[in-house]
């Protein structure tokens, strides 16, 4: 009886000391795993599903698209081209028409310009980037009017990048001299800058040239509380939170700083400039971010185009990877539809089930 209790008591102490080893192994695998540097905002996510887009019954010609847009029956595509700058195309039926015109007449815009944002589903505004201002049509009239009219311009106080509008105040990027972003009254006045720039000192210190190279993308939440931001020739995305006067980072992704060369008026990308994030879409609980992750120099091939998919406090979602290569989108506010405008051949709009 004895050897048989001392032999137990030796198989159980061999069984502990083994349950001690594999905890130990699967402790360290975890704080490996933890720990492990990642290179890419691609590794933020386990798994990256393909997306096959369906090409619409219709395709009407687009001239030089930069941007889409989507109501109820509308497509709305920024398409300077013939002296216009924007291309309606009717969803169900495919006709389109070209609308507003380039000048400097009480209805017409200074090009280029870009859709800031779709308000309320009811006021489009417009902003050109050469005169800093903000013009607001409404959204029926640029649907339905062969010349819309102009609700509201707002000059913003200096030069603007790019500008969103929450309730009671708008938030722009620019080549200010204390940060990256201003935030103005609704008369256009700046009140605050904020954030700095990466490299405030040295090869990149010039405001505007600094600016060029940090070129980004911004969209605002619902509630104008919440910031995200998206590098074009860098590889960072960042989650900022707004409040009263003050912008703070919530979460930060930082994996690549620019690699550009060039001087105040101009900017040069290298063969090995890598080529990051191309646009924002906000719905309503998440961010949907266009990556691309190639380099400049890799002309021949092409490209390779993502869509990241994070919430508003910067969680990583899901990531999804394009079949063809996009340069815009749209995303419903179920969050179960997306729509992108396709580069390559003839440019076309393609459609995505997510």
């Amino acid at each position: 009886m004895k050897k048989f209790e001392k032999r137990a008591y030796g198989n159980g102490r061999r069984v502990f000391i083994d349950i001690q080893i594999r905890c130990f192994f699967l402790i360290f695998l975890i704080l490996s795993s933890c720990s492990e540097k990642k290179e890419s905002i691609l590794d933020l996510f386990n798994q990256i599903t393909v997306l096959r887009g369906d090409t619409l019954p219709f395709q009407p010609f687009l001239g030089q698209p930069f941007q889409v847009l989507k109501t109820d029956s509308f497509f709305l595509v920024r398409d300077q081209y013939e002296n216009h700058s924007i291309t309606v195309i009717n969803q169900f039926t495919g006709e389109s028409k070209r609308t507003l015109r380039h000048g400097s007449g009480p209805n017409e815009v200074v090009q280029p310009v870009l859709f800031s944002q779709l308000i309320n589903d009811s006021i489009l505004n417009i902003f050109e980037r050469n005169t800093s201002t903000i013009i607001q049509f409404r959204l029926e009239d640029i649907l339905f009017e062969n010349n819309p009219t102009v609700i509201k311009k707002t000059k913003l106080d200096g030069f603007v990048g790019l500008i969103q509008e929450a309730k009671d105040f708008y938030v722009a990027l620019g080549p200010f001299e204390k940060g990256m972003f201003g935030i103005f009254n609704k008369d256009g006045q700046k009140r605050h800058e904020y954030i700095s720039y990466l490299n405030e000192d040295g090869k990149f210190s010039e405001p505007f040239f600094r600016f060029y190279v940090y070129q980004s993308d911004i969209k605002l939440s619902s509630d104008g509380r919440k910031l995200v931001q998206a590098g074009l020739y860098y590889d960072l995305l960042c989650f900022y939170r707004i409040d009263k006067d003050n912008i703070s980072v919530h979460r930060k992704y930082f994996f690549n700083d620019a690699n550009v060369d060039g001087t105040r008026s101009r900017l040069i990308l290298l063969p090995n400039t890598k080529l990051c994030f191309y646009s924002l879409y906000p719905t309503e609980n998440k961010v949907y971010a266009l990556y691309s992750g190639d380099e400049h120099g890799n002309r021949n091939q092409t490209r390779s185009f993502y869509l990241l998919c994070f919430d508003w406090d910067g969680n990583p979602l899901k990531a999804y990877k394009f079949d063809r290569s996009l340069l815009s989108i749209w995303v419903n506010k179920s969050d179960t539809e997306l729509f992108g405008l396709c580069m390559e051949d003839e440019p076309k709009i393609l459609c995505y089930k997510l």
